[in-house]
Formats: C-alpha cells, structure tokens, sequence
C-alpha cells in the first residue's frame, strides 16, 4: 500500500509541475504578442536610425559559435560509439 500511495504522490507533484509550467509558457507566449515587432531597418529615408537591415543582429558571431559546438558535440558522439563498441568486441 506504501508503494501505491508514494506512487500517487508522484503523480500529483508531476501534475503540479506541468500545470505550473504550461500556465507560465502561456503568460509569456501572450505577454510577446503584448509589444510591436521591431522596424526591418536598412532604408535611412523612413528609418532615422540608420539600422542596417535585419535589426543589426549579430548572426555571424552566433552561427560560428552555434557550428562549433555542433562539431564537438558529433565528435564526442562518435567518440562514444567507437568507444562502446569496441568495449563489446
């Protein structure tokens, strides 16, 4: 009966935790519809601020650093393959 009853407290607290969740994921998914979007840049006669198009993201910093790690996470990928493998032959 103990085994049941820890079992069922599980649940419960598991229930907790999603309904927390979801209700937090719904409050922040409304509050970004909540501000208007950003001006696409790149026209200086409509855009004062000189912006250069797309915002002035910093996508090259990014995306060398997102192809980085892509490259060491499959390496210890297959690292850990040939490692298994050759634990089993």
């Amino acid at each position: 009966m103990g085994k049941e009853k820890k079992l069922s407290s599980t649940m419960k607290s598991i229930k907790k935790q999603i309904a927390i969740l979801l209700s937090f994921t719904l409050f922040i998914g409304r509050a970004a519809y909540a501000f208007d979007p950003p001006g696409p840049g790149g026209d200086p006669s409509t855009n004062p601020s000189n912006e250069p198009l797309g915002g002035g993201a910093p996508i090259g910093d990014g995306l060398v650093f997102l192809l980085l790690i892509g490259i060491i996470y499959a390496g210890l990928k297959i690292y850990q393959n040939h490692k298994s493998k050759h634990l089993l032959s």
